[in-house]
């Protein structure tokens, strides 16, 4: 887990909504999707509210379960549709795992769009990767440069 060495319980850990969007994320980005099920089922199970990282926890969940092809994904997306309300963040992951699941170009364009209007350029690159015929928009390139100079966590 992300918070190992941090002298919090192993179990603990598991129900952090932080920790939780954390292992999530590391293992969307890195294509890490063995304990897809686990992960999802950290985000939609008891997992405890620190500050407002709920919805992040549920809606990385859901496009992580979309990413892995689990079968109830489609279910985890609709799921966690109802926490994003009011979270650009949020909103924006939501439209690029519908896009992904139904395989949308639309709605990842539109994605693309709510990334750059929170200048999330990291999730942004990230996007346009899964629109190859806007990979000359700057996916690969951009995402190489974002990752050189800052680093996965923008």
């Amino acid at each position: 887990m992300v918070a190992d060495g941090l002298g919090i319980s192993a179990e603990f850990q598991a129900t952090l909504s932080s920790v939780v969007f954390a292992d999530i994320r590391v293992a969307l980005h890195t294509g890490s999707f063995a304990d897809a099920r686990a992960l999802t089922g950290r985000a939609f199970g008891d997992m405890q509210p620190d500050g407002l990282m709920l919805p992040f926890g549920r809606i990385a969940g859901a496009e992580l379960a979309v990413a892995a092809s689990l079968p109830d994904a489609s279910d985890l997306l609709a799921d966690a549709a109802s926490t994003v309300e009011e979270n650009d963040w949020a909103e924006a992951c939501l439209l690029r795992a519908t896009g992904r699941l139904h395989d949308d170009p639309d709605a990842l364009a539109a994605a693309v769009e709510r990334w750059e209007r929170i200048g999330a350029r990291f999730e942004r690159a990230c996007t346009l990767l899964l629109l190859p015929d806007r990979l000359d928009a700057g996916g690969r390139g951009r995402l190489r440069r974002v990752l050189l100079r800052h680093g996965p966590g923008e």
